[in-house]
């Protein structure tokens, strides 16, 4: 197994710590920003020079595991906001694609009743054409004189 360690210093609380971690430098250093920044929060408050070494670390790592949780919990919330949306994003692409596949069909129909439709224009020309022919046989026999026959 290879060993991706990096080895650094950091300064925490005033004092330079040796290091060891897969994390880059940068990484490293933010997070001993992040714990002196913690230090300095817990030391204003009115009571901390009263606390025993021990209490004083105590209460840096009660501080430091009530912003991880709240952070996990801001973390989880998002994610089943994530899971929410992207339920509301499926939803949606199988609507349009059900949207689609009608609009298609319809289209299919609109173009079948426009063939029928034609079709049918085309007969009624055929009929009235054909009913107009006999209309007017018929009408010639009809002027004839009966009488000079």
């Amino acid at each position: 197994m290879i060993n991706n360690k990096k080895d650094g210093q950091v300064i925490i609380d005033g004092k330079v710590v040796n290091v060891s971690a897969e994390e880059s430098l940068e990484y490293m250093q933010k997070v001993a920003l992040y714990v002196n920044n913690k230090i300095s929060e817990i030391r204003m408050s009115e009571y901390y020079n009263r606390l025993s070494g021990d209490d004083k670390s105590l209460l840096l790592n009660l501080n430091i595991a009530d912003d991880y949780f709240k952070a996990k919990d801001k973390v989880d919330k998002l994610e089943e906001e994530v899971k929410k949306l992207e339920k509301t994003n499926y939803d949606i692409q199988h609507e349009q694609i059900e949207t689609k596949i009608k609009y298609e069909s319809a289209l299919k129909m609109q173009e079948e009743y426009k063939h029928q439709l034609m079709e049918t224009q085309s007969r009624v020309l055929e009929l009235e054409a054909s009913k107009g022919s006999k209309t007017k046989s018929a009408s010639s026999l009809s002027t004839k004189d009966p009488a000079k026959k």
